[in-house]
Protein backbone atom coordinates (compact mmCIF):
# COMPACT_ATOMS: atom_id res chain seq x y z
CA UNK A 1 0.00 0.00 0.00
CA UNK A 2 1.52 3.30 -1.06
CA UNK A 3 0.33 6.45 0.80
CA UNK A 4 0.97 9.72 -0.72
CA UNK A 5 0.84 11.97 2.01
CA UNK A 6 0.10 16.22 1.70
CA UNK A 7 -0.72 18.84 3.13
CA UNK A 8 1.01 20.14 7.00
CA UNK A 9 1.80 16.75 8.92
CA UNK A 10 1.68 18.46 12.48
CA UNK A 11 0.26 17.15 15.62
CA UNK A 12 -3.31 17.99 14.78
CA UNK A 13 -3.15 15.51 11.70
CA UNK A 14 -0.05 12.90 12.68
CA UNK A 15 -1.72 11.17 15.69
CA UNK A 16 -5.17 10.07 13.65
CA UNK A 17 -3.42 9.19 10.49
CA UNK A 18 -0.81 7.04 12.69
CA UNK A 19 -4.29 5.44 14.24
CA UNK A 20 -5.72 5.15 10.94
CA UNK A 21 -2.65 3.77 8.44
CA UNK A 22 -1.74 1.26 11.63
CA UNK A 23 -5.31 -0.06 11.92
CA UNK A 24 -5.30 -1.34 8.12
CA UNK A 25 -2.12 -2.46 8.11
CA UNK A 26 -2.42 -6.21 7.08
CA UNK A 27 0.42 -8.94 8.16
CA UNK A 28 2.91 -8.89 5.71
CA UNK A 29 1.95 -5.66 3.54
CA UNK A 30 4.51 -3.65 2.22
CA UNK A 31 3.75 0.11 3.18
CA UNK A 32 5.20 2.91 1.70
CA UNK A 33 5.19 6.83 2.96
CA UNK A 34 5.29 9.48 0.26
CA UNK A 35 6.45 12.56 1.51
CA UNK A 36 6.67 14.54 -2.06
CA UNK A 37 3.51 16.36 -1.26
CA UNK A 38 3.93 17.45 2.22
CA UNK A 39 3.82 21.22 2.69
CA UNK A 40 5.34 21.65 6.13
CA UNK A 41 5.96 18.85 9.06
CA UNK A 42 7.37 18.88 12.55
CA UNK A 43 8.11 15.94 15.51
CA UNK A 44 5.02 14.41 15.01
CA UNK A 45 5.65 13.62 11.35
CA UNK A 46 8.88 11.42 13.03
CA UNK A 47 6.56 10.13 15.97
CA UNK A 48 4.07 8.90 13.08
CA UNK A 49 6.87 7.41 11.38
CA UNK A 50 7.85 5.83 14.23
CA UNK A 51 4.83 4.58 15.95
CA UNK A 52 4.09 3.06 11.85
CA UNK A 53 7.85 1.20 12.22
CA UNK A 54 6.91 0.10 15.29
CA UNK A 55 3.36 -1.37 14.21
CA UNK A 56 5.24 -3.18 10.64
CA UNK A 57 8.10 -4.94 13.07
CA UNK A 58 4.89 -5.99 14.85
CA UNK A 59 3.07 -7.34 11.86
CA UNK A 60 6.23 -8.68 10.19
CA UNK A 61 5.41 -5.84 7.12
CA UNK A 62 7.46 -3.34 5.54
CA UNK A 63 7.87 0.13 5.65
CA UNK A 64 9.35 2.41 3.30
CA UNK A 65 9.77 6.54 3.16
CA UNK A 66 9.80 8.06 0.03
CA UNK A 67 10.70 11.50 -0.87
CA UNK A 68 11.42 12.25 2.48
CA UNK A 69 12.08 16.30 3.59
CA UNK A 70 15.57 17.23 4.08
CA UNK A 71 14.23 19.06 6.84
CA UNK A 72 12.44 15.73 8.57
CA UNK A 73 15.45 13.95 8.12
CA UNK A 74 17.46 16.91 9.86
CA UNK A 75 15.06 16.79 12.64
CA UNK A 76 15.58 13.47 13.19
CA UNK A 77 19.73 14.10 13.39
CA UNK A 78 18.61 16.59 16.22
CA UNK A 79 17.23 14.15 17.97
CA UNK A 80 19.39 11.13 17.56
CA UNK A 81 16.96 8.98 15.87
CA UNK A 82 18.54 8.96 12.37
CA UNK A 83 19.32 5.28 12.48
CA UNK A 84 15.66 4.51 12.79
CA UNK A 85 14.67 6.35 9.84
CA UNK A 86 17.63 5.72 7.56
CA UNK A 87 17.42 2.13 7.17
CA UNK A 88 13.56 2.72 5.70
CA UNK A 89 14.09 6.22 3.47
CA UNK A 90 14.23 5.65 0.08
CA UNK A 91 16.49 8.15 -2.01
CA UNK A 92 14.14 9.68 -4.61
Amino acid sequence: MQIKLEGRLDMDRCGALARELAGGLKVGEALALDFSGAATSDSAALALILELRRTTQEKGASLTLRHLPRSLATLAALYGIETLIDPITESP
